[in-house]
């Protein structure tokens, strides 16, 4: 959790919401936040909110979920943040962050790339409308 929490607040730049530690003490900001012990934190950029959730953590149904052998929880996984500027964000990124797809307008009128989660393995896609027809604009 550490790890997911150090990419999600220190490279993409989300604001903690909240957390709980493993025995479901929830902590609200102001309050510090530690990131060892942390057993889910609700983090947000702009309009987006993603809920981080150690694997420890989540129901027995959701753990088994994953298909075997697979290498990362996020294996197949992809995450869509709706509203983000995608050329913004990849340009703020770090050079060690994998970015899938670079920035690009698709036929839909989305404004998109993907980049992937080094923690979890997750794609992140992040998109905005370009106020064309089909892209929410």
């Amino acid at each position: 959790m550490g790890r997911s929490l150090d990419f999600y607040l220190d490279v993409l730049h989300f604001d903690i919401l909240f957390t709980a530690d493993h025995g479901g003490d929830k902590r609200v900001p102001p309050a510090v936040h530690p990131r060892d012990g942390t057993a889910l934190a609700m983090v947000r950029l702009g309009a987006a909110a993603l809920l981080l959730q150690a694997v420890d953590e989540m129901p027995a149904a959701v753990r088994g979920a994953w298909p075997a052998g697979a290498a990362r929880p996020g294996a197949g996984m992809s995450v869509y943040l709706l509203g983000l500027d995608p050329d913004g964000l990849v340009a703020s990124l770090p050079p060690h962050v994998h970015v899938a797809q670079a920035p690009a307008t698709q036929p839909s009128g989305m404004r998109e790339a993907v980049l992937i989660d080094p923690v979890n393995g997750y794609a992140i896609a992040v998109g905005k409308s370009m106020g064309r027809p089909g892209g929410g604009g």
